[in-house]
């Protein structure tokens, strides 16, 4: 008694040590001693007993403590072995079940989703690993060589620097390491783990690897066509041209229903700012091709609350399918080109810098280089690292209330003009909410605008007879007036003259001075001086005191400002002049400037 706490205990013991079930319980299995016995009488050989030994013992290491112990004791009585010899084929038994567990363990423990890597200890090289992690990971294209680094892309959130501190993690996410040993015994299971920290160190320095992966030449949340006019518009990494589209599937249209809703309500100052917006669109779409260089978008208003920043966001919405961050406008380059960076690292394909507000002309040469310059570079503050972008895919775009910029600006300018004359607030839309239903109907705008440029590949990309031109990159503007003008689109840049005088202060004053003297003779810059000093450039004859400069300070004030517009054109009653320079007296002599009329 004392051995069991009641009488169903002492029935399951008792039905143990007998090897006969209690009743509803299921029936035991075959007493492995008994089948022992078969085998043991039909071994010839000391091998195949001792197989049959182990194979005993193995059977009886999984029964409780008491049946393994009687099990045993009838295993030696029936060999008549001794009792050292029984105990070591225990032993052996007890090895090979702990390898036959590490063998089941060493089965692939993913869901399918992932690769297993085996890394064999004493047996694979290192670059044989990082051969099968390359050969694992390609499949899936979220690794990539990318300029001089390696790049992991997360959808939805777009390339990640590789280094030796979130390699394993990275790898991990894709892809299962399974490590193994050699030895004279077979191979040996030893454990799943991530990339240790010296052999991810060497992975990302690896010459090999970086070979290996394929190149990805840009990433993109908009639908794109890329260097030989094929369409991305598929989600997915594209091997033809190196592009990684992170966006929702679009498909060429043939209509422009949703574009022209979109742009119905804006207060156009001519049909060619509405072209000039369809082409910033167009831009977008084909930024591949104008990598290095493209105009800015110059939105500019007769007056407050016409509709410059609505329209802004309708392009970034376009463009990037959320409302564009906007920065403001600072004199103190290093402070702008800080917010420009900031936007640019972020990943920002539109940039708005809204409503700008400054009685001085604009002038950055942060903004102009943001332009022009093939590689987006900025100096991150506070360290040696660069903010970079390997492909100027930015558009700029600025808006202003009568917008005056510097002359280098206005060449770099893509003008579109909204005018309103009558008052802001007594103006009805008929769309409450524009952004809205731009948000809405994005995709489907984006596949009308994808279906014009497939229109102008599929006639050959016929080319203009008098193309637009213009000074940042004549290439730019012919195609996408050729685009716009094969879906009926015309007045493309027709207004880029009128626009960068009317964005020109100094323009105006030139203006003024021909509508006053174009009739005038030839005269040296003092004699034009005493013919403006009571007129366009009084002001401009005065120091910050009123007091009237030297006269040989007024002369370098005329001289400048009408070498600035030599060969311009002004017109004066319905006749087109321009301002002429000639050197009567020889060239090193003073020269005369007069206007004289040219064919309009």
């Amino acid at each position: 008694w004392g051995r069991t706490e009641d009488f169903s205990a002492a029935c399951r013991l008792v039905a143990e040590l007998s090897g006969i079930p209690t009743p509803n319980e299921p029936p035991r299995p075959r007493d492995p001693v008994e089948t022992f016995a078969g085998t043991w009488a039909r071994a010839h050989t000391d091998a195949e007993r001792g197989v049959a030994l182990r194979q005993v013992a193995k059977a009886l290491l999984s029964r409780s403590a008491v049946e393994r112990r009687a099990g045993l004791d009838r295993v030696q009585a029936l060999t008549e072995l001794p009792a050292s010899v029984v105990r070591e084929a225990v032993t052996a038994a007890r090895k090979e079940l702990k390898a036959d567990k590490r063998r089941a363990s060493a089965e692939p423990a993913t869901d399918g989703t992932k690769t297993v890597v085996d890394f064999v200890e004493n047996r694979d090289t290192i670059d044989a690993l990082f051969a099968a992690l390359v050969d694992a990971v390609a499949p899936t294209h979220r690794f990539f060589r990318h300029e001089q680094d390696l790049v992991f892309v997360e959808p939805g959130t777009g390339p990640v620097t590789i280094t030796d501190r979130n390699i394993a993690g990275l790898l991990s996410s894709v892809a299962e390491i399974r490590f193994l040993r050699e030895s004279e015994e077979g191979q040996t299971f030893l454990r799943y783990d991530v990339l240790p920290g010296d052999l991810g160190r060497a992975f990302v320095a690896s010459p090999e690897v970086r070979t290996r992966l394929p190149r990805l030449h840009q990433y993109t949340r908009s639908p794109l066509f890329d260097r030989d006019w094929r369409f991305i518009g598929t989600p997915g990494f594209h091997a033809e041209s190196g592009t990684y589209y992170d966006g929702p599937q679009v498909e060429a249209l043939d209509t422009f229903v949703h574009l022209d809703a979109a742009l119905r309500d804006f207060h156009w100052k001519a049909e060619a700012d509405r072209a000039n917006f369809v082409g910033a669109l167009l831009t977008a779409l084909t930024m591949p091709h104008w990598g290095r260089g493209h105009p800015f978008l110059a939105i500019n208003g007769n007056k407050p609350g016409v509709g410059k920043s609505t329209l802004a966001r309708v392009l970034g919405v376009v463009v990037e399918g959320a409302v564009p961050s906007s920065v403001s406008f600072t004199p103190d380059d290093a402070e702008f080109e800080k917010q420009l960076a900031t936007r640019v690292e972020a990943g920002d394909r539109v940039l708005v810098i809204d409503n700008v507000k400054t009685r001085r002309t604009i002038e950055s040469a942060v903004l102009e280089r943001c332009i022009t310059d093939a590689r987006l570079n900025f100096r991150r503050l506070g360290s040696n690292t660069a903010i970079t972008r390997s492909q100027n895919d930015l558009l700029v775009c600025l808006t202003m209330n009568l917008t005056q910029m510097g002359q280098d600006l206005r060449r770099r300018a893509l003008p579109i003009n909204l005018e309103l004359n009558e008052n802001v607030r007594s103006v009805r839309y008929g769309i409450d909410d524009l952004i809205g239903l731009v948000l809405r109907s994005r995709l489907a705008i984006l596949g009308e605008l994808a279906g014009m440029v497939l229109a102008w590949v599929q006639a050959g990309k016929p080319e203009c007879d008098e193309p637009a031109r213009h000074s940042t990159s004549q290439s730019w503007a012919a195609t996408i007036d050729a685009i716009l003008r094969t879906s009926a689109y015309d007045g493309f840049l027709t207004n880029f003259e009128a626009s960068e005088h009317a964005y020109d202060p100094r323009y105006q004053v030139m203006l003024e001075v021909a509508q006053l003297h174009h009739a005038k003779p030839p005269a040296t810059s003092a004699e034009w001086v005493e013919r403006l000093k009571d007129g366009p450039l009084e002001d401009r004859f005065k120091d910050r005191r009123g007091n009237p400069k030297s006269a040989r300070a007024c002369s370098t004030i005329v001289g400048s400002l009408f070498t600035e517009y030599l060969d311009a054109r002004f017109s004066v009653d319905g006749k087109a002049y321009e301002l002429a320079r000639a050197y009567p007296n020889g060239p090193t002599r003073s020269p005369t400037y007069a206007f004289k009329q040219v064919p309009s």
